[in-house]
């Protein structure tokens, strides 16, 4: 008996719009993962330190909900070009040869991590 995996020819030439699509999806993700960062970092209270008690600097203590929102928007759609991209590979990938990309999982998970934590802070605020 022959063996099956030897007799079929790869005929793949290289990465179709799917793939392509994916790999963006991808990297377009963490991109808004990042800007989610820089605007967590603008949204919180200012930290008040030594310098700032010493010379009776007012600090802010709450957080800014322009920027919170841009937050949760961004984690939004991070999670959601996460989701499509899984599911697109979902459906891509029937080799075993076939990669799978963890980057984007880790993206998702991220992103709804964060954005559970930014309705916490929210809801907090809100009291």
């Amino acid at each position: 008996m022959t063996d099956m995996t030897t007799s079929f020819k790869d005929r793949r030439k290289g990465p179709d719009f799917l793939t392509k699509a994916i790999k963006f999806a991808s990297i377009l993700s963490w991109l808004l993962f990042i800007a989610a960062l820089v605007a967590f970092h603008y949204a919180r209270p200012e930290l008040e330190t030594l310098f700032t008690r010493a010379n009776e600097i007012n600090v802010r203590d709450a957080w800014l909900a322009e920027y919170l929102r841009l937050m949760q928007w961004s984690l939004v759609i991070s999670g959601g070009l996460s989701i499509a991209a899984i599911l697109i590979q979902r459906q891509r990938t029937r080799r075993k040869s076939d990669t799978y990309s963890y980057n984007v999982v880790i993206s998702m998970l991220l992103a709804i991590a964060g954005l559970a934590a930014s309705l916490f802070i929210a809801d907090i605020q809100a009291l």
